[in-house]
């Protein structure tokens, strides 16, 4: 478990902290350790190079880059589908059933993910067009 350096605003005193996994997000730019900063009404998020977030905007760019890993795992999968499908079909060429089977089962299994992450960006265009007024009330 890491150990971070806070401030604190009011009287710039430094403390270090033991933060377990989890408790603290990752900075969306660097990827380092962020420490929340209170100060009264706002609170900020600040990593050790020094980019800066308040808590809307921690959120804006932590589902922006939850958007682009969900799509590389998106073109990840279907071309991993691809290459299944590709396999099966010169191991059904060579008369390899047993693996052709295996590549035709995975290929399938790749789509049935594929369709999992499908939907959940799918989900998440939603969700931004709500946040934005651009779209009707998501049903339960």
């Amino acid at each position: 478990m890491p150990i971070y350096e806070y401030v604190c605003m009011k009287c710039e005193s430094h403390f270090e902290e033991l933060v377990r996994n989890g408790e603290s997000p990752s900075c969306p730019d660097c990827g380092g350790a962020m420490w929340e900063i209170d100060e009264g009404n706002v609170s900020r998020f600040r990593c050790h190079v020094g980019h800066a977030y308040t808590n809307e905007l921690m959120g804006l760019a932590l589902d922006e880059n939850l958007y682009r890993a969900m799509a590389t795992a998106l073109r990840t999968l279907e071309d991993r589908a691809e290459l299944a499908t590709k396999l099966q079909r010169e191991a059904e060429d060579r008369r390899q059933q047993h693996a052709a089977a295996t590549w035709a089962a995975k290929s399938n299994e790749f789509r049935r993910e594929v369709a999992v992450i499908e939907g959940a960006l799918h989900r998440m265009d939603e969700i931004a067009a709500m946040r934005n007024g651009r779209g009707r009330p998501l049903p339960e």
